[in-house]
C-alpha cells in the first residue's frame, strides 16, 4: 500500500495554517504518498462586544470564539440576557480554561493588578467579585473567571468553556487520524528550544508521540540542534532558510522544501 501521510501545520511565514498544509501535501502526493490534511487552526464568530455576542447567538451559531469579547461585571444582565437560552461551545484563551474569578490568582485580582492598583484595590475587586458570585449562585472553580468573569454566566448556562486547539483536535478526531498515519508533518515559522513551534506545533507532537508515530516539523527557520530535536519528540526539522535570515517565507520557497523533503522518504 502507499505510505499514509498526516498534515497539520501552523502557519508558515507569509501562510496561513491551512495554505502551508495544502502546500506541503502536495510535494508529498507528487511522490506517491496518500495525503490527509487536517486543519487545527479554524476560525468561528468572533464578537467583541455584548450586542455582537447576541447577534450571534441569535443567528443559531453552535461555536463562538470569545477571546476578544469585552465584559465587564455592571454589564452583567446585558450578558446573562444575551445567553440565556442558547446552546453553544465557549472558545476561550488556553489560560481562562480553568482560572477562577476569586482568589489571589483570579481574575479579578490579577485584572487590578494590570491596572496597576494598590493591593487595597485588588482586595476590593475581589471582594465585589465574591459578592456577585454569591448573588449569582455560583461556586468559584475552574473557568469562572474566563473572559473576566462571563465564565461564571456561561457555566451557569451550562455552556462548555474550551481552548481553540482543544476544540479543533476533538471535533477533526485528529488523535485518532494520527494512529492511521505511517508519517506526520506539521510546520511553523521559526523552531526554537524555548517556544517548540508553538501550541500547534507542540500538540501535534505530543498526539504523534502517543500515537507512537515519527513526526517532522517544515519551518521557515531552525534553531534546534537534532539531538534536542529527538528529545523533543521530532525526527527532523527542515528549514526554508538557516541561521537567523529575516526573510519571509513564501509559497514558492515552501514548496520548494517539502518537494526536498518528500522526495527523502520512499512512498513507492
Amino acid at each position: 500500500r502507499r505510505v499514509r501521510v498526516l498534515v497539520a501545520s501552523g502557519a508558515v511565514g507569509a501562510l496561513q495554517s491551512h495554505a502551508a498544509s495544502v502546500v506541503v501535501a502536495r510535494a508529498f502526493q507528487a511522490e506517491g504518498a496518500e495525503v490527509a490534511v487536517v486543519d487545527l487552526e479554524a476560525s468561528w464568530p468572533a464578537p467583541s462586544t455584548l450586542d455582537a455576542l447576541a447577534d450571534v447567538l441569535a443567528g443559531g451559531a453552535d461555536v463562538v470564539d470569545l477571546r476578544q469579547l469585552a465584559f465587564h461585571l455592571a454589564d452583567a444582565e446585558r450578558a446573562a440576557q444575551a445567553i440565556a437560552g442558547h446552546r453553544f461551545v465557549a472558545v476561550v484563551a488556553d489560560s481562562n480554561v480553568e482560572v477562577p474569578l476569586t482568589g489571589l490568582a483570579g481574575t479579578a485580582v490579577q485584572r487590578s493588578r494590570e491596572r496597576g492598583e494598590d493591593l487595597a484595590a485588588g482586595l476590593d475587586a475581589d471582594a465585589q467579585a465574591r459578592e456577585w458570585l454569591t448573588e449569582l449562585g455560583v461556586q468559584d472553580g475552574a473557568g469562572v473567571g474566563a473572559v473576566d468573569g462571563l465564565g461564571a454566566l456561561l457555566l451557569r448556562e451550562d455552556v462548555r468553556l474550551i481552548s481553540a486547539l482543544d476544540l479543533t483536535v476533538d471535533r477533526t478526531g485528529f488523535a485518532e487520524t494520527a494512529t492511521q498515519a505511517d508519517l506526520i508533518v506539521t510546520g511553523c515559522t521559526d523552531l526554537d528550544f524555548h517556544t517548540r513551534g508553538g501550541p500547534l506545533v507542540e500538540r501535534v507532537v505530543r498526539i504523534a508521540e502517543e500515537a507512537l508515530r515519527p513526526v517532522i516539523v517544515v519551518c521557515g527557520r531552525n534553531f534546534v540542534s537534532s539531538r534536542e530535536l529527538r528529545l523533543s519528540g521530532i525526527e527532523a526539522a527542515h528549514a526554508v532558510h538557516t541561521g537567523d535570515d529575516p526573510r519571509t517565507v513564501e509559497e514558492r520557497d515552501l514548496a520548494a522544501l517539502a518537494e526536498r523533503v518528500a522526495r527523502t522518504w520512499r512512498f513507492r
